[in-house]
């Protein structure tokens, strides 16, 4: 059943052409009432090109999804679904600077895992993309394309402070990757990448 929908606005963040993961997915976490945060399950269909959108929310499976961007949390312990999609009126998108290399220099690589040392004033999610997006970049340097983010689960949510590591658990020929997101040594969730053409 339809519960509420909520206008939002989005920016394009440095170079980019379309709307970061970590913006729709903190968007649409904190533009829920108040409470707990839970089980988190986001999935992007394709890039959000418009930075006008509209999140409907509802309190079973709509089952019909319209928007690229979906998925369902709990908010205080009861199941909440979600519908992100692009507006059709016209886009007057706003750039906002973004140093992500500031996020890359805070990290090093072992192996297949990247650990991350920085107390930066991003989000948890703006850290776990850059940090994904590095590793992957860093371990397939002859692969031509781009690595986008295309969904997420996690235990709980965090505005704050990035996770301390992630390791690449499964790479499906570069159309998905699952990363598994690690904080203090304890699984914490799983980001999927996926490469598109640049």
């Amino acid at each position: 059943m339809f519960l509420h929908d909520l206008d939002l606005n989005f920016a394009y963040r440095g170079q980019r052409n379309y709307i970061q993961g970590a913006d729709l997915f903190n968007s649409v976490l904190e533009s829920t009432s108040s409470g707990e945060i839970s089980d988190i399950r986001m999935t992007a269909h394709g890039l959000i090109l418009n930075c006008n959108c509209r999140v409907k929310f509802f309190d079973a499976d709509p089952k019909q999804y319209e928007g690229k961007f979906r998925g369902r949390f709990h908010l205080n312990g009861k199941a909440v679904w979600f519908d992100l999609l692009e507006l059709t009126d016209g886009c007057d998108c706003r750039r906002i600077p973004y140093d992500e290399q500031s996020i890359v220099d805070a990290c090093r690589i072992n192996d297949e895992q990247i650990y991350y040392d920085g107390s930066l004033q991003y989000t948890f999610m703006e850290i776990a993309v850059a940090m994904n997006k590095h590793l992957l970049s860093q371990t397939h340097p002859d692969i031509q394309g781009r690595w986008i983010f295309t969904g997420i689960e996690l235990d709980s949510f965090r505005k704050s402070g990035g996770p301390t590591s992630l390791r690449v658990t499964h790479n499906f020929q570069n159309k998905l990757v699952k990363t598994r997101i690690l904080d203090d040594g304890h699984a914490a969730g799983t980001i999927y990448f996926s490469l598109i053409d640049r």
